[in-house]
């Protein structure tokens, strides 16, 4: 079933939901982007302070998380976490490796460095960097011992503190994004969307997960009942056909979007965007929806999100249509080919109002308590056809 919204830009959006009992759909939506094409030229920056690792540090650095109550910047790289003052001076540094890594265990229920550890030392490749500001706690999540975190004090900032626990993959190529935001328990919660690994024992990279809410303390599954749990696994017969690539997990308004780039299920060889909503009320993550996201500009479809990031356009964004953009709204960076290089866009997605985000969810909700859509995503459940929903007073 094809609903259309009509807006002064044409862009494409896919959505398939999991609602309440597996309840899944998907049909095709147009809503109202307006986008802006980039001109491939170099932009000069200003230096504000030169930062050399340590040599006996070397490696590349590849996340960062600022804070804004110390006005410090915390910068992830192989075997260390630096902390950098707002002029970025190095202020402090904790390694975290190289060390003897866990190989194996005979119980994958059971993890802890009495498992068997490698004759040789292991890099730690920190994987995901995010600050818990309540407990003032900066967790820094790696490939040592099948991807477990550590907890760094940002007050003393001198050691880190281990839990293990495999929370992200240990594959240093495999991409994962975490987020620290409100839970169904009325306390927050880490979500966290981690890529499949191949490497070690199935047990143990299994405890994983595609997606899962996490304990902020114990980092184990906040929620494990009988039927169901916060931990969502990828069906096994895609576990290695589908690739998927994490950029960026927003919190707005009671709901985690994690967004990433995955391989289409339709067209062998696609690469297809897409942004995934859970509601953070949901313990049982029934209310997974997921929406294919594209980009066009001139009939030119750029596929490959690249970044994007949550603002809030006050005054208004005033376009050459026109035509305005205001309030809360996604700001997405894509390219047209999936390797480096190429035309790029920018496309801006209005998260509330007539045409927004949320109620582009909300219409695919109910059209499959209409009966229209299927069961989905594919990946994560069976594909069923949705059912009507009737309901007695």
């Amino acid at each position: 079933m094809l609903f259309w919204l009509l807006d002064r830009t044409l862009h494409f959006i896919q959505y398939q939901c999991r609602q309440q009992g597996s309840s899944t759909w998907r049909l095709l939506l147009i809503v109202g982007i307006v986008s802006v094409v980039l001109k491939q030229e170099v932009c000069d920056a200003a230096v504000v302070s030169v930062f050399l690792q340590q040599p006996d540090h070397s490696g590349p650095m590849r996340n960062f998380v600022f804070d804004s109550n110390s006005r410090s910047l915390y910068v992830g790289g192989v075997n260390v976490i630096y902390k950098l003052s707002e002029h970025l001076h190095q202020d402090a540094a904790v390694t975290l490796g190289p060390q003897q890594d866990i190989v194996d265990c005979a119980d994958g229920s059971s993890f802890s460095l009495d498992c068997t550890l490698a004759g040789v030392t292991s890099d730690s490749d920190i994987q995901a960097l995010v600050l818990d500001v309540d407990s003032e706690v900066l967790i820094a999540c790696g490939t040592l011992y099948y991807g477990s975190c550590a907890k760094i004090n940002i007050a003393e900032f001198s050691a880190a503190e281990y839990v293990y626990r495999p929370v992200v993959p240990n594959d240093g190529s495999k991409s994962v994004v975490v987020l620290v935001a409100p839970g169904f328990d009325d306390s927050k919660l880490l979500y966290v969307g981690a890529e499949y690994s191949t490497r070690g024992n199935d047990a143990l990279r299994n405890q994983i997960g595609l997606f899962s809410l996490r304990n902020l303390q114990t980092f184990e599954v906040a929620s494990v009942e009988t039927s169901s749990s916060s931990f969502i696994q990828i069906l096994p017969q895609y576990q290695e056909s589908l690739a998927m690539h994490f950029i960026c997990a927003i919190y707005f308004k009671r709901h985690v979007y994690f967004f990433f780039r995955r391989t289409s299920q339709q067209t062998v060889g696609e690469i297809t965007s897409h942004v995934l909503r859970i509601c953070t009320d949901d313990r049982r993550m029934h209310s997974i929806v997921e929406l294919r996201l594209e980009c066009s500009v001139h009939n030119v479809v750029y596929r490959y999100l690249r970044d994007i990031t949550l603002t809030h356009l006050d005054p208004p964004l005033h376009l050459q249509t026109d035509s305005s953009v205001t309030g809360p709204t996604l700001v997405g960076v894509f390219s047209s080919s999936a390797e480096d290089g190429g035309n790029s866009a920018v496309c801006l997605y209005q998260m509330s109002g007539p045409s927004g985000v949320e109620v582009a969810f909300h219409s695919v909700i109910q059209n499959c308590f209409d009966g229209s859509g299927s069961k989905g995503p594919e990946y994560i459940v069976e594909t069923e056809q949705c059912t009507q929903a009737v309901s007695c007073f």
